[in-house]
């Protein structure tokens, strides 16, 4: 057995009064027990010292076969100490009466015997929860009872501030239902007192074992033991101490100071915290030190991750999931719900009547309602004229995804020195994009990484940088621009549908469609039957990807709209039918971004000449199409003897992939000895004299 290895008192066994010297000093005693009355520990007053150095209370507990002078029990890990005579309280049916002491419990008792009198070891102040915010005392002998707290009336009234504290702590932390004895002042009881005695009261505090007064007698603190009260919710940042075990707050370590607050989700910080704190008169150091002292919980990062805990653990990594799960009530089946208006919202007005397009928007509400957890890698944009319905659409979204998850967002924001809303959102509602205004590329490019990466490092003012790890964000955007944004060719990342109905027409064929629209998403058993169908009815098309944007033609067109003019310049003359009319450069197949800008400073075309090609714009031509690539490894190539630089194939590119390394077909090719199939037909009508062309 270890050393600090306790054990009941043994049966019968009186001979600790002996070796502690108990009948011999004449110690009142008084024996802790657990519900089924075995002694766990003794303690007991020894007058001897009232006047000399050493402890008044000692403790007995009984280790390795022998008693010892300690409470040996709480060493012992998880042990919570029990309330005294828990034994009988665990039987008793009478209202319980928690007092300061065993000696005012023992008084107690046998004045007020329709009460059940108890207390815990240690003092008013020992019922605090240790720095592990674990109790030390063990409550639960109080479930389903009465309880009065009745302190000590003292000269300081701290007795009165913890017992209030702890009447608070069984309340709203345990969930036990006490009140708090209002007792008479200090003053009050010297007053009585010396009206009796004609002397000051001799004590600093006063209890039930002190005796009563003929201004305060026995029938007076029953009456007060009756009015008792539930002491008044405490408010705001006046009790830390509560706070804490409430779980209010979360150190956010990677930033320096900011902390989260589960109760309000938002943050604060430390600034904010020590100020705010100021309230709780109870502290006496500075209330963030005094949150970490309690060992609040901490994280590095924070994440949303639907599914997981508060908190996670990864690889050492300790992450705050933000993601809140939407709740729903379930529903009757006499309550069930037609969705059709809100499923006909997204045919008839969102699509257009076109059915490919409302099943790739309900396929996508289906997806990320089931797989919240993974990352949609593309944002979907809707264009139309004012007041279709977009808006309506957005705050039905918001309740299927948990409105906590999602905020509302300008395309303005995303460039801000600060983006406070990607640490309280993982659903963006973007409303009117616009490739207008500053910093467009800025804020396209932000759009683009919060499409498809998962890392990100988020500022906020007058703190580090926060991480986010391993999380994604879910865009929905509106628009009323033509052109909202530049999409490349090679675009996955967008799903951009342009709405052709107006408002006009819909209120034309139903005056209150949009109320009667509003009134649908704003019941909750509504939504509730939209959400039932998406995470169970919907059937997602086989050819549905998360990671591609589904095809519109209006995005072909958005596109091609997309491309700066000098750029759809260049694709006229690389596209001309008749070969020779083409820019020297683009007759051929493959072609140096040098050699084409030299070729077109010398050309005299008006269109050519207006938009004043550099090289620079050459080659972001020749790479803006996603089929293009280099030939021969990437090496230089000699187009003639004066120019020499790496090549690009710009058509024909199955033709030339195949022979990418072939250095003697590409010199056929620009000495027209090879010309390719769809060049063949065009050099038969324009260039009848080369016999040498051979066609593949």
């Amino acid at each position: 057995m270890g050393i600090n290895n306790p054990s009941y008192f043994p049966k019968g066994d009186d001979s600790w009064k002996i070796k502690m010297g108990i009948d011999r000093k004449g110690c009142d005693y008084y024996p802790y027990t657990d519900e089924q009355g075995n002694i766990l520990f003794v303690v007991y007053a020894d007058r001897t010292y009232s006047n000399t150095k050493g402890k008044k209370i000692q403790q007995i507990s009984y280790v390795n076969g022998k008693y010892v002078k300690e409470n040996a029990w709480t060493k012992v890990e998880g042990f919570k100490l029990p309330l005294y005579r828990a034994h009988e309280l665990a039987a008793s049916k009478l209202p319980v009466i928690i007092g300061e002491g065993e000696s005012v419990v023992e008084a107690g008792q046998k004045l007020f015997p329709e009460y059940f009198w108890t207390t815990f070891q240690g003092g008013r102040g020992a019922w605090r929860p240790n720095d592990k915010k674990e109790d030390k005392i063990d409550w639960s002998t109080l479930t389903g009872k009465d309880i009065y707290i009745l302190p000590d009336v003292d000269v300081d009234g701290k007795g009165k501030e913890q017992f209030i504290e702890l009447t608070r702590y069984l309340n709203e932390i345990k969930n036990l239902g006490s009140r708090f004895v209002k007792l008479p002042k200090f003053t009050e009881i010297n007053g009585w007192y010396e009206a009796q005695h004609g002397e000051r009261y001799p004590k600093k505090s006063w209890d039930v074992a002190d005796g009563f007064f003929e201004t305060y007698t026995k029938e007076d603190l029953l009456d007060d033991i009756k009015e008792s009260e539930v002491p008044p919710p405490l408010k705001a940042y006046e009790s830390a101490f509560l706070d804490v075990f409430k779980g209010k707050w979360i150190y956010i370590s990677r930033s320096g100071k900011l902390y989260y607050d589960t109760q309000r989700d938002t943050y604060a910080k430390a600034e904010e915290i020590d100020t705010l704190y100021k309230r709780d008169h109870t502290i006496t150091i500075k209330p963030t030190n005094y949150l970490n002292r309690m060992k609040i919980d901490w994280v590095d990062h924070q994440t949303f991750r639907a599914g997981a805990k508060l908190i996670i653990e990864e690889n050492g990594i300790r992450l705050l999931n933000k993601y809140r799960t939407p709740k729903f009530p379930s529903i009757a089946k006499s309550d069930r719900r037609d969705i059709s208006l809100w499923r006909d919202h997204i045919l008839n007005i969102l699509s257009n009547g076109d059915q490919k397009i409302a099943r790739a928007i309900e396929d996508i509400i289906a997806d990320d309602i089931r797989n919240p957890q993974k990352n949609r890698t593309f944002a979907v944009i809707f264009y139309s004229g004012q007041g279709v319905g977009k808006t309506m659409f957005f705050n039905g979204l918001k309740k299927l995804y948990g409105e906590k998850n999602c905020s509302d967002l300008s395309l303005d924001q995303l460039v801000g020195r600060y983006q406070p809303f990607m640490l309280n959102s993982c659903y963006l509602f973007i409303n009117e994009i616009d490739s207008t205004g500053k910093d467009v590329k800025s804020k396209q490019a932000m759009l683009r990484a919060l499409i498809s990466d998962t890392n990100f490092m988020v500022e906020m003012k007058g703190i580090d940088l926060i991480p986010i790890s391993n999380c994604s964000y879910t865009i929905w955007g509106a628009t009323n621009e033509s052109v909202p944004l530049y999409i490349p060719e090679d675009d996955r990342r967008t799903m951009f549908v342009d709405i052709a109905t107006t408002r006009f027409e819909v209120l034309k064929r139903d005056p209150h469609y949009y109320q009667k629209l509003n009134n649908f998403i704003a019941d909750t058993v509504n939504m509730t039957e939209v959400y039932n169908y998406y995470k169970n009815v919907h059937e997602i098309s086989k050819t549905f990807d998360r990671n591609e944007a589904p095809i519109t033609k209006e995005k072909f067109e958005l596109i091609e709209a997309s491309r700066p003019q000098y750029m759809k310049t260049l694709d006229y003359y690389a596209n001309r039918p008749n070969q020779k009319q083409r820019i020297p450069s683009l007759q051929r197949d493959i072609v140096n971004a040098k050699k084409l800008t030299k070729d077109l400073s010398l050309c005299e075309y008006d269109d050519i000449k207006k938009e004043f090609y550099t090289e620079n714009k050459v080659l972001r031509w020749i790479r803006a199409n996603p089929k293009n690539f280099r030939i021969l490894k990437g090496e230089p190539y000699n187009i003639d003897k004066n120019v020499r630089g790496r090549c690009w194939v710009i058509r024909n590119h199955e033709f030339w992939y195949e022979r990418k390394d072939e250095k003697e077909v590409v010199d056929a090719h620009f000495n027209k000895k090879i010309e390719t199939l769809p060049l063949l037909k065009e050099t038969k009508k324009e260039d009848k004299n080369d016999n040498e062309a051979v066609p593949f």
